[in-house]
């Protein structure tokens, strides 16, 4: 890793990640993820100028497409005099020894409470030097756990965050068809034993998958099937 210094005391951050072989086949995950979004941008935008089209020999309304994505960060946060007490945590990253709290997440008061003044302390410093290493970090909230908060950053292009970018209604019914039919195989497809130990009460992933659009589109969604007014439109 190697840091480049910048002007106004500022530093970007840059981690050698593209390796290909004599035969062009990538041999690290950075290729495949640019060879994956050019092939989705060059989808998407014929996609586009399918479902918009123009006249002939006229330009195409839609030249280029790019993904984006904003990856949340949860962690915990304990003392290091507490954390030196405690092997299991030292070794494992995991609480494997002592007793039940007694109170947990019934109540998600440290979901929705105040962030102590000590780990916003820890939050700010930790923004500040992510900043500067061209991060560009945004929203900050206690999370669910006792002692387990988040960072989320701006949403980017694809290329530096993963993720992708769809039509709104023509995937919308791809992507509710497909929940309906397989969201068991959706559901295994991230099952691992770390994501098993974070199942249910507000965490991610749900022991169900499902989607939930908000009151208002599943009103407009649903007075479309029943071929009725939509209520409270306007």
């Amino acid at each position: 890793m190697f840091i480049q210094e910048g002007p106004h005391g500022t530093s970007v951050l840059y981690i050698p990640s593209v390796f290909i072989s004599y035969n062009g086949d990538a041999l690290d995950e950075k290729t495949v993820l640019l060879r994956s979004t050019a092939q989705i941008a060059k989808s998407a935008t014929e996609l586009l100028n399918l479902i918009d089209p123009v006249p002939v020999g006229a330009q195409p309304r839609t030249n280029h497409v790019y993904t984006t994505l904003g990856t949340e960060q949860e962690y915990f946060l304990i003392d290091r005099s507490l954390y030196a007490l405690r092997p299991d945590l030292k070794h494992t990253g995991r609480t494997l020894v002592g007793n039940l709290p007694p109170k947990h997440q019934q109540m998600d008061d440290h979901y929705f409470g105040r962030i102590p003044s000590k780990v916003m302390a820890t939050m700010s410093e930790a923004e500040l030097e992510l900043f500067r290493l061209g991060v560009p970090v945004k929203t900050r909230h206690n999370e669910v756990a006792p002692q387990q908060f988040e960072l989320a950053p701006i949403f980017e292009e694809a290329s530096l965050a993963p993720e992708t970018n769809y039509r709104f209604l023509l995937v919308l019914v791809a992507v509710l068809h497909a929940v309906q039919q397989h969201g068991g195989l959706l559901r295994t497809s991230i099952a691992s034993s770390s994501n098993e130990h974070r199942l249910g009460a507000c965490e991610a992933p749900p022991m169900i998958v499902s989607v939930f659009l908000g009151e208002h589109l599943t009103e407009v969604l649903n007075s479309i099937e029943e071929s009725r007014p939509i209520k409270n439109f306007s």
